[in-house]
């Protein structure tokens, strides 16, 4: 539960903008790990994908649709993602914890142009999350 909250305190602020794409990690190839749930669909570009809500009043993500939701998609990668191709001209956003996505982080740093960096604390939890696009240029991070 600590867990979750972090990670809604990490989504709140992109998961309502249209050029967002939501990405978390597989752990050994299994979706289930990062958040609990192994109901997703096989995706684009090696990732498996998931339609989920977020909560507007309760500012937080939800698997049933009510009036006070929006739909959101999830992808977690695998580490062959192919992330050029999943976010396109859009921003990324990946979630991790260490340990756990490491892998696919690095490939962000190496491989895409960083944009931000933060850490969301809930009760000792930290999720890190990174912006992340295909533009050429780097923000400097």
């Amino acid at each position: 539960m600590c867990l979750d909250k972090a990670l809604n305190k990490a989504l709140e602020d992109c998961v309502s903008k249209e050029d967002t794409v939501i990405c978390f990690p597989t752990l050994h190839g299994n979706s289930w790990f990062f958040d609990g749930s192994g109901d997703w669909d096989y995706g684009v570009a090696g990732t498996f994908v998931k339609r989920e809500y977020w909560d507007l009043r309760g500012r937080k993500r939800t698997v049933y649709e009510t009036d006070d939701c929006i739909s959101i998609s999830i992808f977690q990668l695998l580490e062959q993602s192919n992330l050029k191709e999943i976010i396109g001209d859009k921003n990324g956003y990946y979630f991790y914890l260490p340990g756990v996505g490491d892998v696919i982080y690095k490939s962000i740093v190496e491989n895409m142009c960083l944009m931000e960096e933060k850490i969301f604390e809930y009760a000792g939890w930290k999720i890190y999350r990174v912006q992340f696009s295909n533009r050429e240029e780097n923000s400097g991070l």
